[in-house]
């Protein structure tokens, strides 16, 4: 089934889309984005491919196909129920509308296949925006340029694999603003205002480019082996990234969140980050992580003892970092193991303050700290050498 542009636009063609694209009122009193523009006229759909209207709902899909709104849709229960593989959903720049209640949902599929969702708006169901429910045979799945906003769960929830979430927006959720699992990419989505994460990803996703601010838990979730690239997490009330074991979290920036700028479990690499101005640590990691080239600044706000710009625990690299401003400690190193070198650290408590022994540090630059090396500083084999202080 194509889903692409293969011809030009007729002169009918751009009628329809100028009638599609006019503006709806805003019925519920949620303060909305415009409605999204349309991508594609009916006449440029592939022609072996079934073309069908919804104009009202609850509405059931049970053959592949090309499917689109007339208007805006008001449902008392779950507006379309999608049965079958191989269907888009065009929302054409309109609004599926729930009843603000119940255990409705805007789109619900439950072992399906390649469905495509675009252009528009679900919100104010009871329960899910869009959900696919099933962790073993949903697939592939499409959201593209979609609204997921003021529903009472989850804004966007797909179990299964393989899917792609791009440019839509999860706002005012009464859960996480967007939820995928296995094998998906999340691109160029802002999620704002979630009562949940604002961005959640299960096992070995792809989560770059995206904005979170303002969710009631983290800006963006992950579990294991994931790809977190790109991101701005801001003014979340729990940390702006926080990943499972064995990520690699690049080139993202986190401020202002009230706990963690970025946390990650073991085993994980961190490079190339601007964490600033959070609450806790900056970028706070368990044993085993690679820490490169970040920059933290003002974290610890809270000013706990323990906090700082970057806090490791064992067997870590912590190397190139700019280190500075952050309350207490710049670096702060908990247990052994770990080889800290040719960071700058400047402007703080502790430039680097080092808990237990056993660990390594050389070649770092420390100035207008209080103590520029501090605690259980290395000696012998654990220092390397090139340390300069104040």
């Amino acid at each position: 089934m194509k889903t692409q542009c293969t011809k030009k636009l007729t002169q009918v063609g751009l009628l329809v889309l100028a009638g599609l694209l006019l503006f709806t009122p805003n019925v519920s009193g949620v303060n909305l984005e415009p409605p999204i523009p349309t991508s594609e006229t009916l006449d440029q759909v592939d022609s072996t491919t079934p073309i069908l209207p919804i104009s009202s709902v609850p509405y059931k899909i049970s053959s592949s196909g090309f499917y689109y709104l007339t208007g805006d849709l008001t449902a008392a229960e779950t507006a379309i129920t999608v049965e079958a593989n191989d269907v888009t959903i065009d929302l054409r720049g309109q609004q599926l509308i729930g009843p603000d209640s119940g255990g409705n949902y805007g789109i619900y599929m439950n072992a399906c296949g390649n469905v495509e969702v675009r252009n528009g708006t679900v919100r104010n169901f009871g329960f899910y925006g869009i959900c696919e429910a099933s962790s073993r045979s949903g697939k592939g799945h499409r959201l593209i340029s979609v609204q997921a906003m003021s529903n009472g769960g989850k804004g966007v929830f797909l179990k299964g694999s393989g899917h792609l979430v791009k440019d839509c927006t999860a706002a005012k959720n009464g859960g996480d603003g967007i939820d995928v699992e296995y094998g998906s990419t999340l691109t160029g989505n802002t999620a704002y205002e979630n009562q949940g994460a604002g961005i959640m990803a299960r096992g070995s996703c792809t989560v770059s480019g995206n904005t979170t601010d303002d969710n009631q838990s983290n800006g963006i979730y992950t579990d294991s082996s994931c790809t977190v690239s790109g991101n701005t997490a801001s003014r979340n009330q729990g940390s702006g990234i926080y990943t499972g074991w064995g990520c690699t979290v690049t080139s993202n920036t986190t401020d202002d969140n009230q706990s963690n700028g970025i946390y990650t479990n073991s085993n994980s690499t961190i490079t190339e980050n601007a964490v600033n101005d959070n609450q806790h640590t900056g970028i706070y990691t368990e044993s085993g992580c690679t820490v490169s080239t970040n920059t933290a600044r003002g974290n610890n706000r809270s000013n706990v003892g323990d906090y700082a710009g970057i806090r490791v625990f064992t067997d870590c690299v912590v190397k190139g970092n700019t280190v500075d401003y952050n309350k207490q400690n710049n670096i702060c190193v908990v247990g052994s193991g770990n080889s800290i070198e040719e960071n700058v650290v400047t402007n703080s408590t502790n430039g680097i303050y080092f808990i237990t022994i056993g660990n390594f540090y050389a070649n770092n630059r420390a100035s207008g700290n209080t103590t520029d090396f501090a605690g259980c500083v290395p000696k012998g084999d654990g220092d390397g050498g090139g340390n300069t202080g104040s």
